[in-house]
């Protein structure tokens, strides 16, 4: 993926929220791991004032997104 351009360590997707925030999920296969590059970006994310929520399946996804805007 680095030959497309692609930044190791950047979580899966990034999902606008209607308030103009930036949510970042990380999408995990069920006993995935985050690996130490991951770790390191989602805490730099955490320091700008960004989430970064870690999911196993799109159930798991959509459960946590709800969750944050209610």
């Amino acid at each position: 993926l680095r030959t497309q351009g692609l930044t190791p360590g950047v979580p899966d997707l990034c999902i606008v929220m209607p308030c103009g925030e930036c949510v970042w999920l990380e999408m995990k296969a069920s006993e995935g791991n985050l690996s130490p590059t991951q770790i390191a970006l989602h805490r730099h994310f955490a320091a700008l004032g960004h989430e970064v929520l870690v999911c196993y399946s799109v159930f798991d996804a959509l459960a946590q997104l709800r969750k944050r805007i209610q």
